[in-house]
């Protein structure tokens, strides 16, 4: 499989970025996105909003919340400072990526990720235990994902916003020229 993942991996990069930039971004994706080709898109990473939070953007955005989960476990349970709930989320209406990056935002780390379908199930079983979102690998099975990562709070940028975009050999020049 890592063969594989290298051969249809055409272009990762980290950057730093300006957060208009990511909203730029998304706005293209926007426009750009048809589900209709046996793409899926979802969105995973974790922020400082409430597990509620999360839960009331189905009633607002076309989703599913796949995983809504605090990173609070063992030992952190008793710690008395917050911590981030996960979320893995599947977006049904491609025109909302804004929309759900704001209704997200506090400290938030997120990745968009579009893929064919065919992947899918492999998806969300990498997705089920992990909160280390950026080293699912299954995404990477087909030649034409897209990723695209906004962290709002990275200390090692110098704007304290990182983005991540990586794609595939086969991506459709549509979603990639603006990256």
């Amino acid at each position: 499989m890592d063969n594989q993942k290298h051969q249809n991996t055409f272009k990762e990069v980290f950057s730093d970025i300006e957060v208009n930039r990511a909203i730029r971004i998304l706005g293209y994706l926007e426009k750009s996105l048809s589900l209709e080709d046996e793409l899926v898109l979802y969105v995973a990473g974790s922020t400082y909003r409430k597990k509620d939070d999360i839960d009331n953007i189905k009633n607002q955005c076309s989703v599913e919340i796949i995983k809504n989960k605090s990173t609070r476990t063992g030992v952190k349970k008793i710690l008395p400072f917050p911590m981030p709930t996960s979320f893995v989320i599947k977006i049904l209406d491609p025109t909302s990526l804004n929309k759900i990056f704001k209704l997200l935002d506090d400290h938030l780390l997120i990745e968009f990720f579009i893929f064919n379908k065919k992947t899918e199930n492999n998806f969300l079983l990498e997705m089920k235990d992990t909160n280390s979102y950026s080293k699912v690998r299954s995404v990477k099975e087909d030649s034409q994902y897209l990723i695209y990562g906004i962290d709002l709070d990275n200390q090692e940028s110098t704007t304290g916003i990182m983005e991540l975009i990586s794609y595939g050999v086969n991506t459709p020049k549509e979603l990639t020229s603006f990256l």
